[in-house]
């Protein structure tokens, strides 16, 4: 099937617009102190100067080795890009991930990350 189908499923991606690409930014949102914690992750947030959201990761060496690391990553960036549209507009994010999160399961990953970014989303029912 041509991709270029009407009826090709969307593609989902991660464009650079959606990210925290320098120093400069993580610094900012850090410094904003707007801060809530699982036992696997600290997210930081604040408003952002653009229309979409956008985010940062940061895995430290010390959670694992690097295939750890990327595994932790992948999920983080997977679950942002299929909830992009229902995250508040022009909010900046920095994910920290925790040593605890090596030990976990991709599902149990999601879920974590799930409650973390639910109170920032603009369709949920209070």
């Amino acid at each position: 099937m041509n991709d270029a189908s009407p009826h090709a499923p969307q593609r989902a991606c991660f464009p650079k617009s959606a990210r925290l690409l320098t120093a400069k930014a993580f610094r900012q949102v850090l410094a904003a102190q707007n801060r809530v914690q699982s036992r696997a992750f600290v997210l930081y947030s604040r408003d952002g100067s653009g229309a979409d959201p956008r985010v940062g990761l940061t895995v430290s060496r010390k959670v694992g080795k690097a295939y750890v690391r990327n595994r932790i990553k992948r999920v983080a960036r997977e679950l942002f890009r299929s909830n992009r549209q229902r995250l508040a507009f022009g909010r900046d994010f920095v994910l920290i991930a925790r040593n605890r999160a090596a030990s976990m399961d991709n599902d149990a990953l999601r879920g974590e990350l799930n409650r973390l970014f639910k109170p920032h989303w603009r369709d949920r029912v209070e």
